[in-house]
């Protein structure tokens, strides 16, 4: 398994090199289980969320005004693909930020 990930790794390299791309070595990432990319966890299974993304925003106060909404929802795109029928849901707090709706 780990000859395969080495077979591997040569192969993109040799693309890279034939393609004149270069890589900065502080950004390039080897033998992690998991790495941190753009607020989001790659490892073998896949993206998944960021505990300390999700637990900052089970943190939030209850928006009160329309901008306490905007900041909530802001927050949520981050994580709408990983909610199921996230519009649908979100749907009513958008409505809410149409001028004129009261709360």
């Amino acid at each position: 398994m780990f000859e395969d990930h080495i077979n591997h790794l040569n192969q993109v390299f040799q693309v890279i090199q034939r393609s004149r791309v270069t890589l900065t070595v502080t950004k390039c990432h080897f033998r992690y289980q998991s790495v941190l990319l753009l607020g989001q966890k790659v490892s073998r299974l896949g993206l998944s969320t960021h505990k300390e993304k999700v637990d900052t925003i089970l943190q939030l106060e209850e928006p009160k005004n329309v901008h306490d909404l905007q900041v909530f929802l802001g927050m949520m795109v981050n994580f709408s693909s990983y909610i199921a029928f996230y519009a649908w849901i979100a749907g009513p707090l958008f409505n809410l930020l149409k001028k004129g709706k009261k709360w």
